[in-house]
Parts: structure tokens; sequence; C-alpha cells
């Protein structure tokens, strides 16, 4: 059985807040693979569009680093 991960997880995983990694998914429509409880849960094969929405939502947003305490990235491609 493939490894599952929370939103929280991947919001670890990533580094960015756990409400930016809800607001990719929902965006971008990608489906949990399960639920425990109250908990959505993600297989580690959706990781690479999990990513891809995080930094396209992040591209789009005033701040790219998707974390609140740091300003910024002048230098950042998108």
């Amino acid at each position: 059985m493939a490894q599952l991960l929370t939103t929280g997880e991947l919001a670890r995983k990533f580094d960015v807040s756990r409400s930016r990694v809800d607001y990719a998914l929902a965006k971008s429509r990608i489906q949990e693979r399960g639920r425990a409880g109250i908990m959505r849960l993600f297989s580690v094969d959706q990781l690479a569009a999990i990513e891809a929405a995080i930094n396209s939502v992040q591209c789009r947003s005033g701040n790219p680093s998707g974390r609140n305490s740091e300003p910024p990235d002048t230098n950042n491609p998108c």
C-alpha cells in the first residue's frame, strides 16, 4: 500500500502553510486518495502534481515563498 500524507504533512514537506496547500488542491481540483475521519489523505504518487499546483498558486500570489514571515523574493522566476 502506498504511503498517504495529510495536508499538514504536505505543508511541512513543501515548506508552505497548510492553507496554501488547501488552496492549491482546491484550485487544481486534486482529489484525495482516501480519508481518515475528517483528514484528507494524498498518495506519494500525487506529489509531483501537488508540488506543481503549489508552485502555480505561489507564482500568482504576492508572496511567492508561501511563508508569512518573509518578504517576497524579488529574484523569483515567477
